[in-house]
């Protein structure tokens, strides 16, 4: 899991998006306990693709997941998730698309 994470973040840097995501998700599905291959999906999908529906729904699920642990790093994603939940709908509803990272 954790090298599937790494990797995932080598391939974003390098501009392979798509590979990126892949290796995000085959993270997740890697398991290890940690929210971290779904956070680094919900940025991908903001920043990267620009698909705010996908990421608004993954970080939903980052949400969903910290509720039902005890480890402060997935706690804090949770409320990290949750700010960029607000974020989404704020910008949604005032037709302002979050600018994409540098």
């Amino acid at each position: 899991s954790r090298r599937l994470a790494v990797l995932a973040v080598a391939e974003q840097e390098g501009g392979q998006i798509a590979a990126a995501l892949d290796a995000a998700r085959r993270a997740q599905r890697a398991g290890g306990g940690s929210l971290l291959s779904l956070v680094q999906e919900a940025l991908i999908q903001q920043y990267w693709t620009l698909d705010l529906e996908a990421a608004e729904t993954t970080w939903n699920a980052v949400v969903e997941a910290s509720g039902v642990t005890s480890e402060l790093g997935d706690l804090l994603q949770g409320f990290r998730a949750k700010v960029a939940v607000e974020r989404l709908r704020k910008a949604a509803e005032s037709g302002v698309q979050p600018p994409p990272l540098p």
